[in-house]
């Protein structure tokens, strides 16, 4: 893993995790946001190196997860991990929208999220290692 290149993934996850959380804070009240969605969890999984997610060329009920067919990647499970974290992360942690744009209320909360987007970033170092 590129250590230099470590700090603006986890900016750009952070970004994203901010964003998802008060979009999940308006849909709970109510506001539709169901077209709103930032994709920088797959920016980040194409600046890793991960192959693009081909799912949409196949016929997902005739595929055998086991023994993919050539050219088949879904990246579900790296996207539904991150998902899966910020949701955790984010319920009891308030985002706020201020002046200088989405922040978290409390100081110390946000370097406890930006910590556990390093580990999400080292365990996608990790998987991406696994599939070479």
């Amino acid at each position: 893993m590129n250590e230099n290149l470590k700090p603006h993934l986890i900016n750009l996850l952070f970004e994203e995790y901010k964003l998802s959380s008060f979009i999940w804070k308006l849909m709970s009240m109510g506001v539709d946001m169901a077209r709103l969605d930032v994709k920088n969890h797959d920016i980040v999984l194409d600046i890793i190196g991960f192959p693009p997610d081909t799912t949409l060329e196949f016929n997902i009920r005739e595929v055998d997860y086991e023994n993919p067919p050539e050219g088949f990647f879904c990246r579900d499970w790296l996207g539904n991990t991150f998902a899966d974290l910020a949701m955790e992360l984010s319920e009891n942690k308030e985002v706020l929208l201020s002046e200088n744009g989405l922040q978290i209320k409390e100081g110390n909360e946000e370097a406890i999220v930006r910590q556990a987007i390093s580990d999400h970033i080292d365990w996608l170092f990790q998987e991406y290692q696994n599939l070479s």
